[in-house]
């Protein structure tokens, strides 16, 4: 950062006019006296950077709140779906039992029920799998948001060796009435090492993953759903099959029944 340059050379100025003895003990005041006001101008914009990042943390914790529990609903239609297309295996095998006709229908409802029962497993191992995602980027975001408001803590006291009024949250603290008194290049050092905790490309990657992991559920969702419809579309013409062959001589139900299943 721009105040950390500047910090990083008033330093320098303050040590150069210390190690002068051509330097009058009033420039070398002066010196310190603007180091450290660099310092703090320096503290207060981490300050700044530091509370954006934990907005942005939390704006993605609420997105992927959101998400989990979007994806853990779709287990429960998952398994209504799968409900369904058992119900219309079970209403064929019923129709077959009334007619041999129905039985080519039947057929469609058996393969329409495993292809049913196939999506809805896939459905179910992808809720798994990003509920455990989502578990675990929370957590991670909640220990990057404690790490922060912990770390600027500490830097405040290491720097003003324990004389600001300080508020375990980071975007609550007043750096304005903080005064620099530790040694310069401490001070510095200590700014500078809360940088690595304004990054939140993790927090907002593992958002996009669950972002994916909830449209893939959608898709496995979708087809268990088609396949639920399939299964009870062919078991309504099974009925159909058994009610019309009611109305058939059987020697005619038998020769429908051998070309219907010759076409397939």
């Amino acid at each position: 950062a721009n105040a950390s340059v500047g910090a990083s050379i008033a330093t320098s100025h303050i040590k150069e006019a210390q190690g002068s003895a051509v330097n009058s003990t009033k420039f070398a005041t002066e010196a310190d006296k603007t180091a450290r006001s660099v310092l703090k101008q320096a503290l207060a914009k981490q300050k700044g950077r530091l509370c954006n990042a934990t907005a942005k943390l939390k704006e993605v914790n609420r997105n992927a709140a959101v998400l989990r529990d979007h994806t853990n609903s779709m287990k429960t239609d998952a398994t209504e779906h799968l409900r369904r297309a058992t119900a219309a295996s079970r209403s064929a095998g019923d129709a077959v039992a009334h007619a041999v006709a129905a039985e080519v229908h039947a057929g469609k409802v058996a393969e329409e029920h495993q292809l049913t029962t196939e999506a809805v497993k896939k459905t179910k191992a992808e809720v798994r799998h990003a509920m455990k995602s989502a578990a675990v980027l929370l957590k991670k975001n909640e220990e990057h948001l404690n790490t922060i408001n912990s770390s600027f803590e500490g830097a405040l006291k290491n720097v003003s060796k324990e004389t600001c009024s300080i508020v375990v949250n980071v975007c609550s603290t007043a750096t304005d009435n903080c005064t620099i008194v530790a040694e310069l290049e401490e001070s510095l050092r200590t700014i500078e090492g809360i940088d690595a905790l304004m990054n939140v490309t993790a927090a907002i990657n593992g958002l996009a993953q669950l972002t994916m992991n909830d449209a893939l559920v959608e898709s496995q969702l979708k087809a268990a759903d088609a396949h639920a419809s399939a299964a009870e579309a062919a078991a309504v013409e099974a009925h159909a099959a058994a009610k019309n062959a009611q109305c058939t001589p059987l020697y005619m139900q038998l020769l429908h029944t051998l070309g219907n299943f010759r076409s397939v």
